[in-house]
């Protein structure tokens, strides 16, 4: 058998085993699969408008299990003063509450979606969360594979 052969040969089998690694490892990610979570619920709150009153912001987050949802909530606090102090002095009392009820939503689900991207969760996109037709909130929806 001349060279040429024998490199034509060599070559081949090498093609092969590189195809038959990249199936195995092709076959094992599918295997593995996808898991989901979707930020389910996000909402601020004040108590009133009294100086010692803090601000708190609730995000919750739903690992969709064979059996549910295994929930994790992530929450946020902060002095109702000291946001005050951002805004305009002669703002009303009632907008500074409304205001630092948004704040603290808005950072409950900062911190949430900061949380799962650091954990490799995709932010895949968003829609209705039903679990009965009573009340049907907006969902952020993510996956990462397993």
């Amino acid at each position: 058998m001349n060279s040429a052969g024998i490199f034509l040969r060599l070559t081949i089998v090498l093609f092969l085993i590189a195809l038959s690694t990249e199936a195995v490892t092709a076959q094992q990610r599918t295997k593995s699969g996808w898991e989901y979570c979707a930020i389910t619920n996000s909402s601020g709150t004040t108590a009133s408008s009294q100086p010692d009153v803090m601000a708190n912001g609730m995000a919750s987050v739903c690992y969709f299990q064979s059996g549910g949802c295994k929930r994790e909530n992530f929450t946020v606090e902060f002095s109702l003063a000291e946001f005050a102090k951002s805004l305009n002095p002669r703002e009303n009392p009632a907008a500074i509450m409304y205001a630092a009820s948004d704040r603290a939503a808005e950072m409950a689900l900062a911190k949430a979606i900061a949380k799962l991207g650091s954990d490799g969760w995709e932010m895949v996109g968003q829609g209705d969360f039903r679990f009965n037709v009573e009340h049907t909130p907006q969902a952020i929806y993510f996956k990462r594979r397993k």
